[in-house]
């Protein structure tokens, strides 16, 4: 599976697309799993996505979950 790299409206990587959610059985997209280096998986709301290219860029008002290596999960 290619890895598409999930970028915020800034530029910033925040993770890749590990796989997808579909609506129920048919090939409509309801989210992304996204994987971030060193991090639990997350899912990403079809809504919160910009555009679908080489890259996935999320909306201007999205908030990518943030942790820092101190913190437990």
């Amino acid at each position: 599976m290619n890895k598409y790299k999930i970028i915020t409206n800034e530029g910033e990587v925040v993770g890749k697309v590990k796989d997808f959610i579909r609506k129920n059985n048919s090939n409509d997209l309801s989210g992304l799993v996204v994987k971030k280096r060193f991090w639990k998986n997350y899912s990403v709301d079809i809504t919160n996505i910009k555009s679908f290219g080489s890259s996935i860029i999320l909306k201007e008002d999205y908030n990518a979950p943030k942790k820092y290596i101190w913190q437990r999960s």
